[in-house]
């Protein structure tokens, strides 16, 4: 309770100061989280119960704020610039870990993976803060964000069996884990969209 508070006021004051104010939230939960230990506590599993309970709810509302028609309408555009945001952050993290501070391979290659992941709920927070989520801009942003999430997951399909040491490296393995993602993207898509003409109805 006293974090959520702290966070809140922290939020306002970036506001104030014309900056998102989910970035005062997340520097909060940093700060505090650091100085307190909170991060230790993240084994208690009423803990991950609130956290996963949260995270479907700001999702929930990044669905309820998107159109699936005008995100379709700028899926090329958003592609282009989802694809940018995976293989440049890749390629200059990979890089630096690797070659300039003689990381581990396996290392970098995971560190890279970690940065190509884009947060659609923050995207969603600063565009609705300044009343821009339902522009053409948003939209773009919106669905970069989301392919950039896909295909981190993809990546990390691959990546992962090439860093796991445990039976050696198996490409039967990488093709399965990637068609296994995609199936999933594609079923979740379209059983989703079943479900919600029905829901709708109901609700």
């Amino acid at each position: 309770i006293i974090l959520a508070l702290v966070s809140a006021v922290v939020g306002e004051l970036f506001v104030r100061l014309k900056q998102p104010n989910i970035v005062g939230i997340m520097l909060t939960a940093i700060i505090l989280g650091n100085i307190f230990g909170l991060f230790a506590w993240s084994a208690n599993p009423i803990l991950q119960f609130l956290t996963q309970i949260g995270a479907i709810v700001i999702l929930f509302y990044a669905g309820l704020e998107s159109d699936l028609g005008e995100l379709g309408e700028n899926f090329y555009s958003g592609l282009k610039v989802a694809v940018v945001g995976v293989i440049v952050p890749f390629a200059l993290v990979f890089s630096y870990l690797y070659w300039i501070s003689n990381t581990s391979w396996a290392v970098a290659l995971l560190s890279a993976n970690v940065l190509v992941a884009t947060s659609v709920a923050v995207t969603v927070a600063v565009f609705t803060q300044h009343n821009a989520q339902k522009s053409k801009i948003a939209n773009i942003i919106l669905v970069a964000a989301v392919i950039d999430d896909v295909l981190g997951m993809l990546l990390l399909g691959v990546i992962k069996p090439l860093t796991t040491q445990e039976g050696g490296y198996s490409p039967i393995t990488t093709v399965m884990q990637i068609v296994l993602a995609i199936g999933f993207i594609v079923f979740g898509v379209l059983l989703g969209r079943m479900a919600a003409r029905g829901l709708s109805t109901v609700f």
